[in-house]
């Protein structure tokens, strides 16, 4: 099975039928070769600790289920009662594992009819209804109860794949895996039940985060162990009792939970489980609200010049935004009034009257309109000529603030600009692959700090090592022009759709002239300062609801959480493919990096962190 994965992941790939899979390749669904496909496919194995762990752990979730006093134990006390009934007939406890699962989608409310399928004790695989059966994999049972059956047998598609089994355990292992082999996404009706075996069996304590009802479920456990540790459970608790709480559960279970990468323990080495509780205490206290998309429209009698729809940015929704869509204008104000300090705002910008303050007043004044106005999917030239003052720095401020209840200005690209040296110089450590793609950059900044006579070109510097770093396409964030190229000479047909930073001369590092552009339209046209240009940028993708650009995600994304901005959740990450990064940083507050960085990003943050320790001083722990 090893030596054929190629010619098996082809046929799967290009969509052969599954009762053909099944006679080209049917040690594909018996254990010995599922096993060795799902391990050359995700590198797991799948015997061993996998649903062996959730075995031994069952009789956890079954006395958290029998502490229920709420509607959820009117769903469960059925499920309990057969349980102990089929464990009293058969005088051991292995209806237990087929119990737990019967509970779980009891609890979640989810149909077991989806996952498992009743026949006669007698029948035969060519006997199996086949058209009754559900879609996805699906455990076929032979007799009166799960519970009790000896005979199993496991189907996909509606065709009976596995004709003999015996072991409960292994066939809800198959099922698992034939999701993954097949290429099958978990169905809806059972998405929380198969999140939550999978996730549990990582750790000793619960510490996972699962969508839907499967997080709820996951935190009623945590409690109950917490319950069971002496610790108090507080409806609203603060970060400094979520903070005790994980340092107590890191102390009993610290080679499950630690925050230990190559041996070092990283920050007090419960942080990350701090983030987890909170992020839940958060998510329970948060307010339930729809998430609209940006719908673009077109109107074919435009007199402008317009960007083809697959060529325009990627929309975003409502996530980490606090006034995504305003539901009423202020009290103060009227559609006319609305209009009237619209077009006041096109004056003063034609005339070059800018008062910030009286800017920043009209533009919060107005953002109900403005929403309106980008949530319908106004083109972006119409934007600019409607609300000019949107592209320039005072008027983005006041929206980016009223839209997430977060400040633009002071600490966000300041924190950046403050401790770049601290990156500059982690990279001037790199040994291996990475020295490569970095080693010229820095070359590149020294040269440009010594001819400009100043530290100006480290921070435009730093965005390009993290791009080198990330191996992402710099093309995508930044675009060369001529010294002398005005606004409307810029080649807007070769650049690219998401927002994008123009600078005029040989090089970035020392460009004294930039502009701004969105959906392949010069939207600033004069821009002196990188920090303000590389602020203005992030801040228009959440503005205009457009997703960070898979081919910039990384680098997008450390800048934005290696600033401390919790507020935003990280929302934008989910416009990311194939990237993997899960970025945990606590840079903002502490000279130690806190972070769980997946693939490139773990080695950067661990990396950095090490380099901050030596240089204050501190041992590595």
């Amino acid at each position: 099975m090893m030596a054929t994965y190629y010619t098996q992941r082809k046929d799967i790939i290009r969509g052969m039928e599954t009762e053909k899979i099944r006679r080209e390749w049917p040690f594909l669904f018996e254990m010995p070769g599922l096993q060795a496909h799902f391990r050359a496919l995700t590198g797991v194995q799948l015997e061993g600790k996998f649903f062996e762990t959730v075995k031994n752990k069952s009789h956890r979730i079954l006395a958290y289920m029998d502490t229920l006093n709420n509607e959820k134990q009117r769903k469960t006390a059925r499920v309990l009662a057969q349980i102990e009934v089929a464990k009293g007939d058969t005088k051991s406890k292995l209806p237990e594992m087929p119990g737990l699962v019967l509970l779980l989608l009891a609890y979640f409310g989810e149909d077991d009819k989806q996952m498992f399928f009743q026949v006669d004790d007698t029948c035969l695989p060519s006997e199996v209804p086949t058209s009754d059966l559900p879609a996805s994999p699906c455990i076929i049972f032979c007799g009166d109860s799960l519970l009790t059956a000896s005979r199993l047998m496991l189907s996909i598609d509606k065709v009976v794949v596995t004709e003999q089994q015996t072991n409960f355990v292994e066939a809800l292992l198959m099922m698992f895996a034939s999701c993954y082999c097949l290429n099958i996404h978990y169905p809806s009706e059972l998405g929380a039940t198969l999140e939550f075996l999978q996730r549990i069996g990582e750790s000793e304590v619960v510490s996972c985060a699962i969508v839907q009802h499967g997080r709820e479920f996951a935190v009623g456990v945590a409690h109950n162990w917490q319950s069971i540790a002496g610790l108090r459970v507080c409806k609203r608790p603060s970060k400094k009792h979520l903070a005790d709480i994980a340092r107590r559960i890191v102390a009993k279970y610290p080679k499950s939970l630690q925050d230990v990468i190559e041996g070092h323990i990283v920050g007090s080495g419960y942080d990350s489980l701090v983030k987890q509780l909170q992020s839940r205490a958060d998510n329970v206290k948060s307010t339930q609200f729809s998430t609209p998309k940006r719908q673009f429209q077109h109107s074919s009698g435009s007199d402008t010049e317009e960007v083809p729809a697959k060529e325009r940015a990627l929309p975003q929704d409502t996530y980490g935004c606090i006034n995504w869509d305003p539901e009423h204008l202020p009290i103060t104000e009227t559609l006319a009034s609305q209009k009237q300090q619209q077009e006041e705002m096109k004056t003063m910008f034609r005339e070059r009257n800018w008062d910030t303050q009286i800017i920043t007043k009209k533009m919060m004044a107005t953002y109900y309109t403005q929403r309106k106005d980008i949530i319908r999917g106004m083109e972006t030239e119409k934007i600019r000529r409607e609300w000019p003052f949107l592209f320039e720095m005072p008027g983005i401020q006041a929206h980016f603030r009223a839209l997430t209840g977060v400040q633009l200005e002071g600490k966000f690209f300041e924190t950046v600009k403050n401790k770049s040296h601290r990156i500059l110089a982690y990279m001037d450590t790199l040994n291996n692959e990475k020295q490569r793609k970095t080693a010229r950059v820095l070359a590149q900044i020294e040269v440009a700090k010594g001819d400009t006579k100043s530290k100006l070109p480290e921070m435009p510097g730093l965005v390009l090592l993290l791009l080198a770093y990330f191996g992402e396409d710099d093309k995508q964030m930044f675009f060369q022009v001529d010294d002398t190229c005005l606004p409307s000479e810029v080649p807007t047909s070769d650049l690219p759709a998401s927002p994008c930073i123009i600078f005029c001369g040989d090089s970035l590092l020392t460009a004294s002239r930039l502009m701004l552009s969105i959906d392949k339209v010069v939207v600033t046209e004069q821009q002196t300062n990188f920090v303000e240009a590389l602020l203005m940028m992030f801040a228009s993708y959440y503005c205009l609801n457009i997703h960070y650009p898979s081919e910039l995600g990384a680098t997008l994304e450390f800048l934005q959480r290696y600033n401390h901005i919790s507020t935003l959740k990280y929302g934008l990450l989910s416009g990311i493919s194939g990237k993997g990064l899960n970025l945990e940083c606590r840079i903002g507050d502490s000279e130690v990096v806190s972070c769980a960085i997946v693939q490139h990003g773990r080695e950067f943050a661990v990396g950095v962190a090490h380099n901050w320790q030596s240089i204050a001083g501190v041992g590595r722990v």
